[in-house]
């Protein structure tokens, strides 16, 4: 449904482990590249011809390096993913209604993924450390009457709503916990100490977790996509999408 209204979901994976892009800038100019290419559809196009999803081939070598070795010395990698949406259109989600921002369902969604722990929207962990003149996207005119921003600091979302530009969503997967060196836990039975139960053979599961989370982000967009243009008919749906992007 979403493609066939303009909009693609991608995702790919930023970092497994100590390996991965080293700030935002860098694997941000690596997307921005792909993404001309064809939109979030190129990106996951892209990730899916790495065994990793990175789409950086010396990180690639280097994450499958870094995971072998880790299998070695019997332990696991967290790490994180990146998803993104283009082709949304402006005012998804709301600005006065808590539990209907689009930011707030989407960062909800990805943490009821099992194992994620964190998540951002644009370059939301810099937000933080970052002066407002540096962080916040100028307006411009793009020659054609439409309104865009010159940057995509706030990840495509502005006061619970698209605003039109890319929207960007990063988590962060946590370590698998069952090990082959197990950790130390306790039998409730008898209080008495014992190591834990080795019950599978992953050191990651990034990978993967990106692509659910790619799926997770569709759904979610998809809702408030209709929760705006909704009618009894797709066709209906088509009809208002088209009607707002001209207005």
């Amino acid at each position: 449904m979403l493609r066939h209204l303009g909009i693609e979901v991608g995702s790919h994976v930023v970092r497994i482990g100590n390996v991965g892009y080293g700030d935002s800038g860098a694997w941000q100019e690596r997307v921005v590249a792909v993404l001309e290419e064809g939109g979030a559809r190129s990106v996951y196009e892209a990730a899916d011809k790495s065994e990793v999803r990175m789409l950086d081939a010396e990180l690639c070598d280097a994450a499958i390096a870094h995971i072998k070795e880790i299998k070695t010395a019997g332990d696991s990698l967290g790490g994180a993913y990146e998803v993104i949406a283009t082709g949304v259109p402006v005012g998804l989600g709301s600005y006065v209604h808590w539990d209907r921002k689009l930011d707030g369902r989407l960062a909800q969604a990805i943490l009821s993924i099992q194992g994620q722990k964190a998540v951002e929207i644009g370059d939301g962990f810099a937000a933080g450390s970052t002066p407002g003149s540096q962080f916040h996207d100028p307006i411009t005119e793009d020659g054609q009457g439409r309104f865009i921003r010159e940057s995509n600091h706030a990840g495509g979302i502005e006061g619970g709503v698209s605003n039109g530009m890319p929207i960007i969503v990063r988590g962060v997967m946590k370590p698998i916990p069952t090990l082959v060196k197990p950790l130390e836990t306790v039998d409730i039975s008898t209080g008495e100490a014992q190591p834990t139960r080795y019950e599978r053979s992953d050191v990651t599961s990034v990978p993967a977790a990106s692509t659910v989370a790619e799926a997770t982000v569709a759904w979610v967009l998809a809702e408030a996509l209709l929760e705006r243009y909704g009618g009894d008919t797709f066709e209906q749906v088509e009809q208002r999408l088209a009607l707002d992007a001209a207005t």
